[in-house]
This record gives C-alpha cells, structure tokens and sequence, in this order.
C-alpha cells in the first residue's frame, strides 16, 4: 500500500505515518518497494501470534475437535476470543 493510501486509511498525517512505516521496516514487519513506491507486510507479521498455537492448541485436541465438530453440525466452525466490545469490519 503506499504511504498516501495508508495514511488516509489509519487518519494519520503523512509524516506520522512515515514514522511508523519507518519503524515497521526497521522491525523487519514490512517491506518496501521502490518500483511501485509501496509497503508491504513481511511473512513476520504472519508469525506474530504464531506462538499461540504453542500454548493454545498443545496437543492438537482443539484442533480435533473442532474438526469433529464441523463434520457433524456441517457447518464452519471458528476459534476466537473478544478483544473489546465491537467488532470492526474492513
């Protein structure tokens, strides 16, 4: 995305948005193109809540059982947890 889109998407001004691009990369978060002039996340954002599969789904019994549970109710199943009082659609 470049940084005038993303800057008009968080609301933020171009400056301050570059900032926080800048820290983003530093972090090894996003990557920038020059070509096309735009960021982009990196696989490390990807492995953010990575380590959660460690400690959540230890020895795979969520998994299986949500698995089972789909093949019953025919239905998708999803694992989620509220992270405040609305839920943002984008």
């Amino acid at each position: 995305m470049s940084l005038t889109r993303l800057s008009d998407k968080l609301g933020y001004s171009p400056s301050s948005t570059l900032a926080l691009l800048k820290s983003l990369q530093m972090l090894e978060y996003v990557a920038y193109n020059p070509g096309s002039k735009t960021y982009v996340p990196t696989m490390r954002v990807a492995m953010l809540g990575d380590w959660v599969r460690g400690q959540v789904l230890r020895n795979g019994a969520l998994v299986t059982l949500m698995a089972d549970l789909q093949l019953e109710t025919n239905a998708n199943e999803m694992l989620a947890i509220q992270n405040d009082v609305s839920v943002n659609r984008h």
